[in-house]
């Protein structure tokens, strides 16, 4: 691999992305394609560079330099694809629909959706942690399952989605800027959340669901409906029992329960007021917290920053940046952020999986362990009676202007030399997880 690093090191950029586009599309295809497609057949892998301006194709006659002009402007006249296969009016609850996109469609905006995300994650360490929990919340509610209706007026407006908010327009960007470089076809908005909820977990230090078996075609919930009933998202108020049960209900086991509730929190902070009940009300009497669960030394750290106006803890003070095992360890010593966190190690039916993630055995497994919940909890009531398939295929017109004002004023830098290091790293790990 280190051969690999020398020659990958020197390239530009967009030719780093290009090749991350290339990696991510191999993960889905057979070994004879990848042969065919590494000798010779690259450049249909690629449909538009990260900037959302089209780039020329094997059989395509316009020239690149007309077609970016014409991207830039917002004029470009590129059709939208013609839908091949009629939705199905049947779709099964809990399986991708391979009729909501044409498969060369979807392969674009599986690899469009990942480059764009990258982008826009990259821009505040907050965004990844805030983009899992999105995932999440979209998910694992009662009734409509991962079908962006987290992002529906009444679910985001509950108080269990309050910090998600202020990820809406990011990830309505992120829609509209994959879909400009995929001939504007509209990735829903459920897997709009599910690749941007991945690209959470690469930045964050695991490998990406794509090389296990990540793909598109949830439906978005019924534009007339509501969306699901946040308050059945499990939560930090819920006695033990019932939020565990929740997950169970849903199609989680207990273990992956523990992996992904405790695996999850390694990354992120928590209000205040998600805890403050197991702390003193008094910080001279910090060691005391009516918690006993609480390790004394570690209440006295949390009341000290919560003394302060709005102050948020780190769920892992330990590595707060990384999706790692530090956080088991930590529960181990009695320093679980939140009261359900910490259930996780006194409960004697989670406590083996706990103790599992702790030890060196369990922390080599965990990346790939983690990674398999998550892509599997993106398959939660996908699909199901209150999903619709998009009204229309391609973006709107106005849509797409909007789309081209977007990526014109995105963060992206082709000369950023941080970001062709963050780019040659997620190649190397791609790499090593497709081949």
């Amino acid at each position: 691999m280190e051969s690999l690093r020398l020659r990958l090191h020197p390239l530009p950029l967009p030719l780093l992305i290009l090749l991350l586009a290339i990696l991510l599309g191999m993960g889905s295809i057979g070994e004879g394609e990848a042969r065919s497609v590494m000798t010779g057949g690259v450049e249909e892998l690629v449909e538009r560079d990260p900037r959302g301006m089209p780039l020329r194709l094997a059989g395509r006659g316009q020239a690149v330099e007309e077609e970016e002009e014409e991207a830039a402007a917002g004029l470009s006249q590129t059709a939208c694809p013609t839908k091949r296969l009629p939705y199905d009016p049947n779709p099964v609850r809990g399986q991708l629909d391979p009729t909501l996109y044409n498969p060369e469609d979807a392969m674009c905006l599986l690899r469009s959706l990942f480059i764009v995300s990258l982008d826009e994650l990259r821009a505040d360490p907050s965004f990844p942690p805030g983009f899992l929990r999105l995932a999440f919340h979209d998910c694992m509610t009662a009734g409509g399952g991962c079908d962006g209706s987290v992002l529906k007026p009444a679910e985001l407006n509950s108080p269990a989605n309050a910090r998600l908010r202020r990820l809406s327009n990011i990830t309505l960007r992120i829609q509209s800027r994959a879909a400009a470089m995929c001939l504007n076809v509209r990735p829903t908005l459920a897997d709009t959340i599910a690749v941007a909820g991945d690209v959470a977990n690469v930045l964050s230090g695991s490998p990406s669901g794509i090389s296990m078996g990540l793909r598109l075609g949830r439906r978005d919930a019924d534009p007339n409906l509501p969306g699901d009933n946040a308050t059945t998202l499990p939560s930090p108020f819920d006695p033990f029992p019932v939020a565990l049960e929740k997950m169970i209900r849903l199609g989680l086991t207990v273990e992956e329960a523990t992996l992904f509730t405790v695996g999850g929190h390694s990354i992120g902070t928590s209000g205040c007021g998600a805890f403050r009940r197991r702390l003193s009300a008094n910080i001279s009497t910090c060691s005391s917290p009516p918690d006993r669960d609480l390790q004394p030394a570690y209440a006295c750290q949390l009341s000290t920053i919560c003394a302060q106006p709005a102050a948020r803890a780190d769920f892992d003070p330990a590595t707060p940046l990384l999706l790692d095992t530090a956080i088991f360890r930590l529960l181990l010593e009695g320093k679980g952020l939140l009261t359900t966190d910490q259930d996780f190690f006194t409960n004697f039916t989670t406590r083996p999986f706990v103790l599992k993630y702790a030890s060196l055995e369990g922390s080599l497994s965990f990346p790939t362990d983690f990674v398999a919940v998550y892509v599997k909890h993106l398959r939660i009531g996908i699909n199901g009676p209150t999903s619709r398939p998009p009204a229309s295929y391609c973006l709107t017109t106005a849509e797409q202007a909007s789309s081209s004002s977007e990526s014109s004023s995105s963060s992206f830098s082709s000369s950023s030399s941080d970001a062709a290091s963050q780019i040659e790293s997620l190649l190397l790990s791609t790499l090593q997880a497709v081949f």
